[in-house]
């Protein structure tokens, strides 16, 4: 019996599920800790298979070797385990003036964790009764809807690329226009390359640091001619497009702006079918 239920408390663990399912020691422990805590409460739940507990164990005890600074504490450390895999789960309190500091603080922990095979971390906000803390990482890029940047904890990180794939939907339209239109309205440079610019045609009329980038035959009939908008004739001639963003990025425009830049980039699938994946990978490299 017990072992049977070990797995299972494995497997909610394991499948990332929203409800812990702890024993009654457990769930003493956790409200122990919780019951003296005034700040804002994380969850690290780290799964490993059984082949590699010693290695996660030692690892795990090499990161606290370090004391942490004075807004960030530990509240318990709790272990369980099954057939499939070992889960530890630690309880994490960081003063609420110093939310990024701490989670900054606490991943720089994770990193040793990277090289383990078959290893995953994730973190569980457990502070529901209490007024929700707005975590803004520095240099991030908003996506232009703030439940998304609240779960990004304040959107996309500078200098990344995101793949974004779904089956054709409002939502997906939704979501690309308003990242774009955004990045418009905060004078940011803002790329756009696509088969069908749709509704962002007025952006390039609106806004002078928005550049259209039409991969289409018909790409005359249409947008008209505008400085900020290239056209090419399909997604045949990687080389073209390529030229094209070089010259919009040595531009005036884009070389005197000093802050961030942003791009959305949808043509990749149409570039997947006519070319193959080495040479769009090198081509986007």
């Amino acid at each position: 019996m017990r072992s049977s239920i070990q797995q299972r408390r494995a497997r909610a663990f394991r499948d990332g599920s929203r409800s812990l399912k702890l024993s009654k020691t457990d769930t003493h422990n956790v409200g122990v800790a919780l019951s003296e805590v005034r700040d804002v409460i994380f969850m690290f739940i780290v799964t490993a298979p059984l082949n590699r507990g010693v290695e996660v164990t030692k690892t795990f005890l090499k990161a606290v070797e370090t004391p942490p600074p004075s807004y960030l504490r530990s509240r318990g450390v709790y272990t369980t385990y099954g057939d499939e895999g070992y889960v530890w789960y630690n309880i994490v309190e960081i003063d609420d003036k110093h939310v990024a500091e701490g989670l900054t603080e606490v991943m720089k922990r994770t990193v040793p964790f990277d090289g383990i095979e078959g290893l995953r971390i994730k973190m569980k906000i457990l502070t529901p009764m209490r007024t929700a803390v707005e975590v803004v990482y520095p240099n991030r890029i908003t996506t232009g809807y703030k439940s998304l940047d609240d779960v990004l904890f304040g959107g996309i990180p500078q200098k990344y690329a995101v793949i974004l794939t779904s089956p054709p939907c409002d939502e997906r339209d939704l979501l690309i226009k308003r990242f774009l239109e955004v990045g418009a309205k905060n004078e940011e440079a803002t790329f756009y390359v696509t088969i069908d610019p749709g509704e962002e045609k007025p952006l390039t009329e609106q806004s002078s640091n928005f550049y259209l980038f039409v991969c289409n035959p018909r790409a005359d009939t249409l947008i008209e001619d505008l400085p900020n908008v290239f056209k090419m004739k399909g997604v045949e001639n990687l080389t073209e497009i390529s030229i094209a963003l070089t010259k919009a990025l040595g531009t005036e425009c884009i070389r005197s702006m000093t802050g961030p830049k942003r791009a959305c980039i949808e043509i990749t699938s149409d570039v997947l079918l006519q070319h193959r994946a080495i040479k769009v990978l090198l081509f986007w490299r």
